[in-house]
């Protein structure tokens, strides 16, 4: 991760690297890159990426479920990235969401079941 901007005239990108130093290169130095994006796994719903990379978060949520990483697993045309702590993916990897939309309900009503 890093961020670019403009320096005295010269376009300059700056980057973290793993020993927490920050080290800086002239833009035009660097490789050819794509801009990069972040969406969450229910807005990428419907859509296919070639490389998904998908963080957990480092505690527990309600939210990080089975469904959840299955959703963000199938949006990958070729390549997932999972980051995170291995007994947190786990736990979610046993956590399911039940529905309960009461639907069953309203049918019953409905048709005199």
């Amino acid at each position: 991760t890093g961020i670019i901007f403009e320096k005295k005239g010269e376009t300059n990108a700056f980057f973290i690297s793993l020993d927490n130093t920050i080290k800086q290169y002239r833009a035009s130095d660097l490789p050819g890159f794509d801009t990069g994006f972040a969406i969450t796994i229910h807005k990428s719903q419907g859509s296919e990426f070639n490389t998904v990379l998908i963080v957990i978060p480092s505690q527990m949520s309600p939210v990080v479920t089975r469904q959840l990483l299955y959703t963000g697993v199938t949006r990958a045309k070729k390549r997932v990235i999972i980051v995170g702590n291995l007994e947190i993916i786990k736990a979610a990897m046993k956590m399911s969401v039940k529905r309960n939309s009461g639907i069953t309900k309203l049918l019953e009503k409905e048709i005199s079941i």
